[in-house]
């Protein structure tokens, strides 16, 4: 063989060439050259998430969110008519599957009502960012009475929005938090700040009827850089409801809570049911508080709001301490003309029977009294054209004419 011995000629060199050339050209061998880059052969191209053998990449996870809000119990009058928008739900990433709900409830001499849905989109893209309820109510027409118009009583509604969707919560491993950022959240959570409270001082309502009771709460504008939060308005979407802002001291975590002064005179339901009293407090955004309440007595009533911060204290480790302060007063009054007007109409039997019995024979036994009173009054005055004066005042002048006439 020319391998082990022998000359070599041209042809066997170049077939030696290509045999060599075949080989190096065999998927998964190395390779002593690399004809395609410039760049040296020890240079590869690596990936810092798919080269590193820990990282595992998970899909996004979908999770449920459904919530109920509510425009609050709005008031109105005969011949007039309202538009009313619930505060709006706001969507995270990719939401999808929405499913909505918009309802009027609580709802008293209503001569109309009607609501719908309006999806919220973003300026840049179109993508739906959240909805809101609105929807036009009006109360009943006037009855007109001897001319003048009587509105035989006001009325009211609530305007409630539930919506179920299911979104995006973010694949864990792809932007993880900071530490000078976890940091800055941690101390944000060890001291109080300032903060606004939205709720409604004083409401009305009557006995055994359900009503909706919400709270808002904010952070005021504070800090500075990146974790200086914006101004929010708190009063979105309230347009017509009775409601006060406060100040309130807050921090990152908050529970908020309604009970009643007077011992039993509420029942007092969460909304959604599952809600915890406890809620994160975000820099850029309010967060509301809703709840179900009816009342079990009569007259005067008193609600109290319970707004507690919640403190991460060195010395306890991870754990939570709260800082209760003192409650907000809601004061509940009666509709003392429903309740005039339910009393007249349960005892209407017993009403007339009275004026029966008293008025009717006070009139008759004052009657005579009543009547000579009258014509002593016009007798005093002269004599209007188409009065007729009494008979006893006929006969005095029929007998001055005669004696005249003699």
């Amino acid at each position: 063989m020319k391998l082990l011995g022998g000359k070599w000629s041209r042809g066997d060199l170049v077939t030696l060439l290509g045999v060599i050339a075949a080989v190096l050209a065999i998927p998964g061998l190395p390779k002593l050259f690399h004809w395609d880059t410039e760049r040296p052969p020890h240079v590869r191209d690596t990936d810092p998430v798919t080269s590193n053998p820990n990282h595992i990449q998970t899909p996004p996870e979908h999770v449920v969110r459904v919530r109920d809000v509510s425009s609050g119990q709005v008031k109105f009058g005969c011949d007039q008519t309202l538009q009313i928008v619930t505060p709006p739900i706001l969507f995270g990433n990719n939401a999808k599957n929405i499913k909505t709900r918009a309802v009027w409830l609580n709802t008293d001499n209503v001569k109309a009502q009607s609501q719908t849905v309006v999806q919220m989109e973003d300026p840049t893209d179109h993508h739906i960012i959240g909805v809101k309820a609105v929807g036009p109510i009006s109360g009943r027409d006037s009855q007109a009475l001897l001319g003048f118009k009587n509105c035989p009583g006001g009325g009211h509604g609530e305007l409630t929005l539930h919506v179920s969707w299911t979104e995006e919560n973010g694949d864990k491993n792809d932007t993880p938090i900071a530490p000078d950022v976890a940091d800055i959240v941690k101390k944000d959570c060890q001291k109080l700040v300032d903060g606004q409270l939205l709720f409604e001082p004083s409401k009305t309502m009557r006995q055994g009827e359900p009503y909706s009771v919400f709270a808002r709460l904010a952070r005021s504008p504070s800090g500075n850089g990146a974790t200086r939060s914006a101004a929010v308005n708190i009063a979105e979407g309230l347009e017509g409801s009775n409601f006060t802002v406060v100040s309130e001291r807050v921090s990152c975590k908050v529970a908020m809570s309604l009970d009643s002064e007077e011992p039993g005179a509420f029942k007092i339901d969460k909304v959604p049911t599952e809600r915890k009293d406890e809620q994160l407090l975000e820099a850029d955004k309010f967060t509301q508080w809703d709840w179900r309440v009816t009342p079990r007595e009569n007259g005067p009533l008193h609600l109290l709001l319970y707004v507690t911060p919640m403190l991460y204290v060195d010395g306890i480790g991870e754990g939570l301490k709260e800082f209760k302060q003192p409650p907000r007063v809601i004061t509940v009054t009666p509709d003392y003309l429903y309740e005039f007007t339910q009393f007249f109409n349960d005892n209407w039997a017993i009403i007339s029977g009275v004026l029966s019995l008293i008025v009717i024979p006070l009139f008759l036994w004052f009657r005579k009294e009543i009547l000579e009173s009258i014509e002593e009054h016009f007798r005093k005055k002269p004599n209007p054209i188409g009065f007729q004066p009494a008979e006893s005042e006929q006969k005095k002048q029929v007998g001055i004419t005669d004696k005249n006439r003699e």
